[in-house]
């Protein structure tokens, strides 16, 4: 795909608002987290989809996402005897956890969250297990210190990263703004303000308007006739007070 003088305007924006916020990019990425479902060997003959769904995918590109997952790593990275560890049946469904924190990988696998719903069982590092009369607490009690560590460190990493990207959700659909102003409107408080700098609007072509629901602000690309290398300028408009806020760009 060939991309035009006018298409690299907004390309150019959102970089600039990237390093501006301070985002790394994913050379430079040294923690995430990812949590998957699988749901075993599907029945014969079934129309539905087995295949694996991602849950939770948190990346440490924003500070609050960092300081959530370096949080989540230090509490619960002690929990894992080693950092690959694995404990489900043949062809039963599990959930799955990467962890990446720098160069180690906390690779994760377990069926006992499955296993909640599940009235006279309880999963163990042996296997399932019958109650037979007895409580979940009692049955666990006697089982092996690594695995209970195990479970309270997967339940925890789950729990709280479920907890965490839903939160992060909301919050950002309700920061997503309405543009109040029309395209036209925009490019006329824009086109006013660029001839007050001195620019000769004669030789560019009609501008285009995009406006960035995060910030509420209406970026305006204008492009030179014929297109010239560095010629091209953009105004920086914002929606609530319909002022032009800045002029970027242009010879």
């Amino acid at each position: 795909m060939k991309i035009k003088g006018k298409d690299i305007l907004p390309i150019v924006l959102i970089g600039c608002v990237l390093m501006s916020l301070g985002l790394k990019n994913n050379d430079e990425q040294t923690i995430s987290l990812k949590i998957e479902e699988h749901y075993g060997m599907p029945p014969p003959g079934t129309s539905l989809d087995y295949s694996p769904k991602t849950i939770v995918e948190i990346n440490g590109k924003t500070k609050d996402a960092e300081e959530f997952l370096s949080g989540l790593w230090q509490r619960n990275r002690p929990l894992f005897k080693d950092a690959q560890m694995h404990n489900w049946g043949p062809d039963a469904g599990y959930t799955k956890v990467i962890f990446i924190h720098g160069k180690e990988i906390l690779d994760l696998g377990s069926w006992h969250r499955g296993d909640k719903p599940t009235p006279n069982s309880v999963v163990t590092s042996h296997g399932i297990e019958a109650l037979q009369g007895r409580k979940w607490a009692e049955v666990l009690a006697n089982d092996e210190k690594w695995y209970l560590d195990f479970r309270k460190g997967f339940d925890a990493i789950v729990e709280e990263s479920l907890k965490f990207q839903k939160e992060h959700a909301e919050l950002s659909s309700s920061e997503v703004k309405q543009a109040r102003m029309s395209q036209a409107q925009v490019i006329e408080v824009a086109k006013k303000f660029a001839q007050e700098k001195g620019k000769n609007l004669f030789q560019h072509q009609e501008p285009e308007a995009f406006f960035d629901k995060q910030s509420g602000a209406w970026l305006v690309g204008f492009s030179k006739i014929p297109p010239t290398p560095g010629a091209h300028f953009s105004v920086v408009v914002d929606d609530e007070s319909g002022k032009p806020l800045e002029l970027y760009g242009g010879l």
